[in-house]
């Protein structure tokens, strides 16, 4: 661990960033989400960085809204008209941040599947920095609290840049769910005269894989994939038990087919996603459908 020097505050977002967030499981190939920061605006008298969200630089999500003052960092939120703590460099090891404290709808940027999530909070475990791009940049280790949302699997570490944000993915991630279903890792951070390659990454930033899906689930297909009414299951061998959750992890359904094809029905469920658990006598196997 280095011990950082003092440093100027750090302009968050300027206008011409980008992220570049892996999103590995929601379609038949791997994906990245495209955070572009596109111009300054001004919300509720607050100045506000404009973020476009895209898939693949190509299917629009959301424009977001990010707002810094001094060290701290909000996001504003549409639906409550309000803007909430995301990022605080100015916590030291031991601070508790607290983004939301009970029910709350998120903005799509989230990712999140469900109407609400129960809350988001974490906790800073150490403060450092660490050399990027010839400057010092603050770095925070934290982890998430017993909520349906924070920046970490649970029982996991996970790092925060001054500037750029979480290193798995810059709105959190909840730790009900595998973390192969949501945008998971930063592959590239950049700004003019700055960037971040994440180590973990070994690729171009905006690369896309033609592999398609894990080989050893090829023979399980789950169709229409978004679905209206009625989704289709179909495996190579008998499915004992599907299950449907939420992204948060509640089971809203369950089935026992007991044989290679399945209907399941979806009408009354609410439009997002939601993870499908399909289970045999030799696996368990998840996917994620979308409810139109």
């Amino acid at each position: 661990m280095f011990t950082s020097p003092a440093h100027a505050q750090t302009e968050w977002a300027p206008v011409g960033a980008t992220w570049y967030f892996n999103r590995p499981s929601f379609s038949s190939s791997g994906s990245y989400v495209l955070f572009e920061s596109i111009k300054d605006s001004v919300i509720n008298d607050k100045d506000v960085s404009v973020i476009k969200v895209t898939i693949n630089g190509v299917t629009p999500v959301s424009h977001e809204y990010i707002h810094q003052h001094g060290d701290s960092v909000f996001y504003f939120n549409s639906h409550n008209n309000a803007f909430y703590l995301l990022y605080n460099f100015s916590a030291v090891a031991g601070d508790t941040i607290v983004v939301h404290d009970s029910y709350t709808k998120l903005t799509p940027a989230f990712f999140h599947g469900e109407d609400s999530i129960e809350g988001f909070i974490y906790r800073v475990l150490e403060v450092d920095s660490t050399f990027i791009s010839d400057r010092w940049v603050k770095r925070q280790k934290v982890e998430s609290l017993t909520t349906s949302w924070g920046f970490t699997e649970f029982n996991v570490h996970a790092y925060i840049l001054n500037g750029i944000g979480s290193q798995l993915y810059f709105f959190g991630l909840t730790g009900a769910i595998p973390i192969k279903f949501y945008p998971s890792m930063l592959r590239c951070y950049d700004e003019p005269g700055f960037s971040f390659i994440n180590p973990a990454w070994n690729h171009e930033c905006d690369f896309i894989s033609a592999a398609g899906n894990d080989p050893k689930e090829a023979d399980c297909r789950v169709y229409p994939n978004p679905v209206d009414d009625i989704a289709r299951v179909h495996l190579s061998e008998p499915i004992e038990t599907l299950t449907i959750r939420s992204i948060d992890g509640r089971t809203l359904q369950t089935y026992t087919p007991l044989q290679q094809d399945a209907s399941i029905v979806v009408s009354t469920l609410r439009k997002g996603s939601y993870l499908i658990i399909i289970t045999s006598k030799h696996r368990n196997i998840s996917k994620i459908i979308i409810k139109n």
